[in-house]
């Protein structure tokens, strides 16, 4: 899925890996099972990583956690 965009829509806490249980599923070796959590605060993302071992990137670089706009974006692994 390198390279691949998805829109992200959030209600409460949702989890994103590559596998059940995750909220949202990302096939993709890249992304960890548990890779990273999305929280709606206000009008924004806030997206944290789950001690994943490829990382969450906001604009080219790893974070813990970032806050994203409206039509901004953030990279798994």
């Amino acid at each position: 899925m390198l390279g691949k965009s998805l829109p992200v829509s959030c209600d409460g806490k949702q989890v994103i890996g590559r596998e059940k249980p995750a909220d949202i599923l990302v096939p993709d070796a890249s992304v960890s099972e548990s890779h990273a959590e999305i929280e709606l605060r206000g009008n924004q993302l806030a997206v944290r990583d789950l001690d994943s071992s490829n990382k969450v990137y906001d604009t080219g670089e790893p974070v813990a956690e970032a806050l994203v706009n409206d039509g901004e974006r953030f990279a798994l692994g």
